[in-house]
């Protein structure tokens, strides 16, 4: 998705909830409606897309160093 904050300026405070889906299936438009904030990954011009297991996995990490930064 092309709008929305970026992953890495973005503070995350648990609890959370992330919705993170394929590109072929895509989200849900009812998910889209009812979700707070989209984010996306800044990605290198030469990159179309990552795999989702890449996308939650970047996700969970910097979740983790937020949260690890404030202890």
């Amino acid at each position: 998705h092309k709008s929305g904050n970026t992953l890495f300026n973005r503070r995350f405070i648990p609890p959370l909830a992330f919705i993170v889906s394929n590109e072929g299936e895509g989200v849900d438009l009812t998910e889209v409606e009812q979700s707070w904030q989209l984010l996306r990954i800044p990605m290198s011009s030469r990159v179309d897309s990552l795999n989702v297991s890449v996308s939650g996995s970047l996700l969970m990490y910097e979740v983790y160093r937020g949260v690890s930064e404030n202890d």
